[in-house]
């Protein structure tokens, strides 16, 4: 069975931005729609962890394949030392739409602090690392 945490929010002048989160037998899932500011992603990203950690879960499944980054590089960097020094112990598997720069810049500094994460196009892959 899961649980589900969901948040949603639409600013001016944008598309309706969704955040749900999953409990399954073994992991996390959170499944992020829409357009993604900064403090959106953060907070997606903050539940997951959260929640896995209520759970006593080491694992985490981010399908970020229907939402679109809107936010710049320096943000992401911003973001990722957060994550780095809070969520060291999990290993996060990104389902992401394709390896475009931002992209790639989140595995990059993933590689760079050692965090057990990757980025994946295919579901049942990202499965299967997760494991």
């Amino acid at each position: 069975m899961h649980t589900l945490i969901s948040n949603q929010s639409t600013a001016p002048n944008q598309a309706v931005f969704n955040c749900q989160t999953y409990v399954n037998a073994d992991h996390v899932e959170v499944v992020v729609n829409g357009i993604t500011a900064i403090q959106q992603i953060r907070q997606c990203y903050v539940d997951g962890f959260d929640l896995a950690k209520k759970h006593k879960l080491k694992r985490i499944l981010i399908d970020v394949r229907n939402s679109t980054i809107a936010y710049h590089s320096l943000e992401i960097l911003l973001l990722m030392k957060q994550l780095t020094s809070d969520y060291k112990r999990f290993k996060v598997a990104r389902l992401i739409p394709t390896q475009g720069h931002k992209q790639l810049l989140i595995q990059q500094i993933a590689n760079q602090q050692n965090l057990a994460w990757q980025n994946f196009e295919c579901a049942s892959e990202a499965s299967n690392w997760l494991r």
